[in-house]
């Protein structure tokens, strides 16, 4: 059995090209093909494009989406670290090899 860890592993890098970051399912998010708009984004229906996402939303802030029918956990939208760059991910893992907790390294 692996021993619990206090360390956080670099598992990879994340890059940003449009000053946000977006935590969730992908699942959730992507656009199908059949339809004209997004799947899941209930605060922006009239939503059409990626673009018009971006243009009303404020890149300083930070913000959670929910689903279409209003329940919690679309996801989070991250902004005001700095905007485009390459980023450093973290993970820490419990004893049985489990992620408990992400860090992303902004600066």
């Amino acid at each position: 059995m692996k021993q619990p860890t206090n360390r956080f592993e670099r598992v990879g890098d994340v890059a940003v090209d449009s000053g946000l970051l977006w935590v969730g399912d992908p699942c959730y998010f992507i656009t199908d093909t059949r339809r004209k708009d997004p799947i899941a984004i209930q605060e922006a229906r009239e939503t059409r494009t990626w673009m018009q996402f971006l243009h009303g939303f404020a890149k300083a802030s930070s913000r959670a989406f929910r689903f279409r029918n209003g329940g919690k956990g679309l996801g989070v939208a991250i902004g005001g670290f700095g905007g485009d760059g390459v980023y450093p991910v973290y993970v820490r893992r419990d004893s049985k090899g489990l992620v408990r907790e992400i860090v992303v390294v902004f600066d």
